[in-house]
């Protein structure tokens, strides 16, 4: 089961600006994007080929306590019922939080198994791209507040409870990760960086 979080912006406000001379035609390298202050809203959510868990929205930042409520009220239940043999494998990222004594000691007590996940590696992680498929679908629509953000994203993550999709992410982060994983064996075999 993979989980991570994600924010999600209300009412995006951008300007562009253009720096250029008169007798030069408008490129990309001219163009600037400036973006006003926005209101940010935090979101968790885990799937496993099984299909999407709940996606929880979170108050404020994500703290070793929040995230231990979190994962013991949401996704406790939700891997328990899809592994009842306690088979399940759970995947985080290294936030603090994630890794902090106090959440270890909780996924120890819980007999919770934690995938070994090496750092700075959130492309290895599946969620991220249902993250992505999930925004390219609210940022279609013009959310001012955040009640409508949090509504559209619940809609969002409810229509791709397609279980193809998450077999998908996970069939393809399955092959990617062995690919990457035997690529720094081989790295390391040749002393590469």
């Amino acid at each position: 089961m993979f989980s991570d979080e994600t924010y999600d912006d209300v009412g995006v406000a951008q300007s562009r600006f253009v720096r250029r001379t008169l007798d030069e035609r408008i490129r990309d390298e001219h163009t600037r994007t400036h973006r006003a202050f926005v209101q940010r809203v935090l979101f968790w959510g885990c799937f496993s080929a099984a299909g999407p868990g709940p996606l929880i929205n979170i108050h404020g930042t994500m703290k070793s306590g929040n995230y231990i409520q979190t994962v013991q009220d949401h996704m406790l239940p939700h891997i328990q019922a899809q592994y009842p043999d306690g088979s399940g494998i759970f995947q985080q990222d290294n936030a603090p939080c994630h890794k902090s004594r106090a959440t270890m000691a909780f996924f120890q007590s819980n007999n919770i198994n934690i995938l070994d996940w090496p750092p700075y590696s959130p492309d290895l992680n599946p969620i991220e791209n249902l993250w992505g498929i999930i925004k390219n679908k609210v940022r279609r629509f013009p959310l001012l507040d955040r009640q409508s953000v949090v509504a559209e994203m619940l809609k969002q993550w409810q229509d791709v409870s397609t279980v193809t999709i998450c077999e998908k992410l996970c069939w393809r982060s399955r092959h990617e990760s062995a690919a990457r994983w035997r690529a720094a064996a081989r790295d390391r075999q040749y002393g590469r960086p």
